[in-house]
């Protein structure tokens, strides 16, 4: 079997402040090893990170009993002291990791926008089958965000945010449909527009498909933005904003993403590197 030590990762603009550093082996076809770091419940992860950038960070629970297959776990993200979000995950044990002669789970990631600017990030561990999780962050670099444009009929709306006019569209038929070349990472901002006599709060969907195939769905529950409002749409007022995100592979793409009657979509593209 051929072995391929480990080389020393050097992240642009993200540094781990803390959280044991570990070295996981990973057998495909060959045997290599990937730095990670450990998570526990009562030693939280935290990472300095100069924004703008994506942070894809990787993650793998460690399965200390050995006769279970399946396992599941919840993490908190915190940004700055301020901003909290939670990330569940579940997972089975993967055939190729170990760890310190532990199996751990298949990989599973999640995505963090950072904001331009520097930024401290902590990572918790407050629920899972098991009491450890692998964390491994890595920058994605690329092209920078582009707009896309509808190739389908579909209604513009713009929401003023921040004092600047946002552009967003209006499904008719239910789905908007657009042209990708990858590999990229496709973000799709949703907002519900409500009516002026809808109560709050109001519930809706985002599907998103690539070449026939969905790539993601999320379900979301809404209130009414406090500082966002469309301009010559009085008779609408939009949501606070939702966020999904979709990694596409190489090759030309018609990505289609289906909504409900009265959401409006705005849909960014960033070609990666």
């Amino acid at each position: 079997m051929l072995y391929f030590p480990l080389i020393a990762l050097f992240i642009s603009g993200l540094t781990v402040k803390s959280g044991k550093p570990v070295d996981v082996t990973v057998i495909k076809k060959i045997e290599v090893k990937q730095r990670y770091h450990l998570l526990t419940r009562t030693n939280p992860i935290k990472i300095d990170v100069t924004g703008p950038s994506i942070v894809r960070f990787y993650t793998r629970l460690v399965f200390s009993d050995p006769t279970r297959r399946k396992g599941r776990y919840s993490l908190i993200i915190e940004e700055d002291t301020v901003k909290q979000k939670v990330v569940s995950k579940s997972t089975s044990i993967s055939k190729g990791a170990k760890w310190n002669g532990y199996r751990l789970g298949k990989w599973r990631s999640f995505v963090v926008e950072v904001p331009p600017g520097k930024h401290i990030y902590k990572i918790y561990l407050f629920d899972g089958t098991f009491d450890s999780v692998l964390v491994r962050p890595v920058v994605q670099e690329t092209h920078g965000w582009k707009e896309l444009v509808p190739q389908n009929k579909a209604a513009q709306v713009v929401a003023v945010e921040n004092n600047s006019p946002i552009r967003y569209w209006m499904a008719e038929g239910g789905k908007i449909s657009f042209s990708v070349d990858g590999p990229a990472k496709l973000k799709v901002y949703s907002r519900y527009a409500f009516g002026p006599e809808e109560a709050e709060p109001q519930d809706f969907y985002v599907q998103v498909y690539a070449d026939g195939n969905q790539l993601a769905e999320k379900e979301f529950t809404v209130m009414k933005s406090r500082s966002v409002y469309f301009q010559d749409r009085a008779d609408r007022h939009p949501s606070t904003r939702k966020t999904v995100w979709v990694d596409l592979p190489e090759g030309h793409h018609t990505v289609e993403v289906k909504v409900p009657s009265g959401v409006v979509i705005r849909a960014l593209v960033n070609k990666l590197r």
